[in-house]
């Protein structure tokens, strides 16, 4: 059995390989390294890392086996479809079971026009917190500071405090955030706050208070150098003060301060995500089968 599998990209002509890493430490080199893309540490499923090269540049990307099917963790993650199609054939040689290999939202850059596309947005995180206000508008800092400053004189101090998922606090933020989402999005998930942890590795809580008022939380996936944030919501009662606005950018500062690269935010039309110089990409979801057809599609 072939311990690397090379595939010459025509369109580049440039090969490509395709090889087993076994460094534990690689893991953290996977970029972006974000928790949709550390398999090792959300699927029960055994779990690997492969090495793509190409002309002495090398990129790591995950995957695991369920039942038939190998899923690649590559979210944001930039490659060609010679890489794609070469990391599939490296699994079909050396797994027979699976008969499909599937990725999610992946940046394919040379993806069929056929293919579906969804929109995503990241922000690459500054060194300085204090540059992310200057990467949005003078009337949006103004409206930040005026609807801060009137929050503080009606109710009370602003405050932000961040919590770890097993902290004492973290069950009551956590029936409030659905309790918040039941209001401002009709949204009832019907779910503890353990189920949701597991479906969708929330590992960080921030908590906005106007005079010790909840006012906005966030809802944060923090295992990785890059952070996904999972969700943001807030108390209608105090929505002319714009808590969400208010909590998103004091986490993007605290995001920043604690070290991280970027921070992504999923796609849609929401206007918060084209601020602080954020980046938009159209990724792809497809699936490459044994014969070597390719599907791309929304979801699979």
């Amino acid at each position: 059995m072939a311990n690397n599998w090379m595939l010459y990209d025509e369109g580049a002509g440039r090969n490509v390989a395709v090889k087993a890493c076994n460094d534990a430490e690689a893991w953290e080199k996977i970029e972006p390294d974000m928790i949709y893309n550390r398999l090792d540490l959300i699927r029960e499923e055994p779990s690997g890392l492969l090495l793509t090269e190409i002309q002495g540049g090398g990129s790591c990307v995950s995957y695991c086996i369920l039942d038939n099917t190998a899923i690649l963790g590559v979210w944001g993650t930039r490659m060609t479809m010679a890489q794609a199609q070469a990391v599939a054939r490296y699994l079909f040689e050396h797994h027979p079971e699976v008969v499909a290999v599937s990725s999610r939202r992946a940046d394919l850059v040379d993806a069929p026009a056929s293919f579906h596309r969804v929109n995503d947005f990241h922000i690459v995180l500054p060194k300085h917190p204090e540059e992310l206000d200057q990467r949005i508008s003078s009337k949006m800092r103004y409206n930040l500071r005026r609807e801060r400053r009137l929050a503080e004189e009606a109710v009370g101090p602003l405050s932000v405090d961040a919590s770890g998922i097993d902290r004492p606090e973290a069950k009551a933020l956590f029936e409030r955030y659905f309790a918040m989402k039941r209001v401002t999005h009709g949204r009832d998930y019907g779910m503890t706050m353990e189920e949701y942890i597991r479906q969708y590795y929330v590992s960080m809580i921030y908590t906005l208070r106007f005079g010790g008022d909840i006012a906005a939380l966030v809802l944060s996936c923090e295992q990785g150098s890059s952070v996904y944030l999972e969700n943001l919501t807030y108390d209608a009662k105090f929505a002319k003060f714009s808590p969400g606005s208010q909590l998103y950018n004091l986490y993007l500062k605290r995001l920043s301060e604690k070290g991280k690269e970027k921070l992504y935010i999923k796609g849609g039309p929401l206007a918060y995500k084209r601020h602080y110089g954020s980046i938009e990409q159209w990724l792809t979801t497809f699936k490459i089968y044994r014969d070597e057809s390719v599907v791309g599609k929304d979801t699979f």
